[in-house]
């Protein structure tokens, strides 16, 4: 589904890692400490995005660790719509008319990606997009569903 998987944790979740690192996957998990993680979730996700240029990826989605519920086979749909789509794109999944998460981006936004900062996330790059995000449409609530969250009320997976 995924060849490579990138977690961004805090740099004292070493034990976290080794744990997610030794999961049974069919692809390759790799974890990234970033160091600035407690200023925000827009510092992790440059960290994740500098990991990924490094890396050459052409294309990644932001998933978050606390939404457990997301489908297989949502996230090879949107995981398809992406490959499919023209540079530059972003996809975002929508349930019962409400925007979720995981979001893929296309390659082009690796640098906008990298210069994230705060706890807005990519939230204004989404808002930007213009033509170039596609929302698509899901059956599966789990892209709303927050750990952090009580059942049914969904969570912050928003744009």
């Amino acid at each position: 589904m995924f060849p490579e998987l990138l977690l961004v944790l805090r740099p004292d979740d070493r034990e976290l890692a080794r744990e997610v690192e030794t999961a049974s996957w069919p692809g390759r998990i790799r974890s990234v400490f970033c160091a600035d993680a407690h200023l925000g979730m827009g510092h992790s996700l440059a960290c994740g995005a500098r990991a990924a240029g490094v890396a050459r990826w052409t294309w990644l989605f932001v998933a978050l660790g606390d939404m457990a519920w997301v489908r297989a086979d949502t996230l090879i749909l949107l995981r398809d719509a992406l490959l499919e789509a023209p540079p530059p794109a972003i996809v975002q999944p929508i349930h019962a008319g409400a925007p979720g998460h995981p979001v893929g981006f296309s390659g082009s936004y690796l640098s906008e990606l990298t210069a994230l900062t705060g706890d807005e996330g990519a939230r204004a790059l989404i808002r930007r997009a213009g033509p170039a995000l596609r929302r698509i449409p899901v059956d599966d609530p789990g892209v709303h569903e927050d750990l952090d969250a009580p059942p049914g009320t969904g969570g912050p997976a928003g744009d």
